[in-house]
């Protein structure tokens, strides 16, 4: 669910996305889109080729929808209800919007589309297949590949490794960002990698005091629960 300006959108997983007012739970507006179909909808399920990182986001009077049971990604009118543009997902599963652009990555591209229209302004493909759904920080994006930790970064519309795995690949990553560091839990491995922010503009080609990539200032062979670490007053 997403609450704002005063309304809270939500999409329930019977094709429907709905707009209602949290003080009564008047209903506002209803959105149904056109279901999947069980037998398409088993397949994405079972190959895991569907939408996994996809909040609502609302942003110049637009809701940005991508529900699970669904392969599309809708642009509705806030206000009315009624659908502005649709796009198809073409692979992609994950979705974030950062300054009024829509970013989003799959298994083997990233993409950005406009606000607008919803039409592709940059389509890449990754150095090598994620293994993990990416996080953001601003126009960045995060993302565990076969290869290593990438930085998409949207705004300039370019690629780069920061972080390459120093064994075999893992079958899973997770990335977690803070103000100054970058973790990955890789099922069975923590690492902590120097602070975020150098590593993103060593990418986009600036000076920083360290010049390595990807420096490891963690690694913890078995698993830790990343609370422990909030606990610590680490993340």
């Amino acid at each position: 669910p997403l609450l704002k300006a005063g309304i809270l959108f939500y999409a329930d997983p019977l094709g429907g996305i709905a707009a209602v007012a949290p003080a009564d739970g008047r209903p506002l507006w209803l959105f149904r889109h056109p279901p999947l179909g069980q037998r398409k909808l088993r397949k994405l399920r079972q190959e895991g080729d569907r939408w996994h990182h996809a909040p609502l986001f609302l942003t110049d009077g637009k809701l940005l929808a991508a529900p699970k049971d669904a392969d599309l990604l809708w642009a509705i009118d806030a206000e009315t209800g009624e659908p502005i543009w649709e796009s198809d997902r073409q692979s992609q599963q994950a979705l974030f919007v950062e300054a009024g652009t829509i970013i989003t990555h799959g298994r083997d591209r990233v993409q950005t589309r406009r606000m607008e229209d919803g039409s592709l302004s940059w389509d890449a493909p990754l150095p090598a297949p994620a293994v993990g759904i990416g996080v953001s920080q601003g126009m960045e994006m995060l993302i565990p590949t076969e290869e290593g930790l990438v930085v998409a970064d949207a705004g300039r519309k370019l690629l780069k490794t920061i972080y390459r795995w120093p064994g075999a690949p893992p079958a899973r990553a997770l990335p977690t960002a803070t103000p100054d560091f970058l973790f990955l839990d890789t099922w069975g491995r923590l690492t902590a990698l120097e602070p975020s922010r150098a590593a993103l503009d060593r990418a986009r080609g600036r000076a920083v005091d360290r010049p390595r990539d990807g420096r490891v200032l963690l690694a913890v062979a078995h698993p830790l629960d990343l609370a422990v670490l909030r606990l610590l007053g680490v993340l």
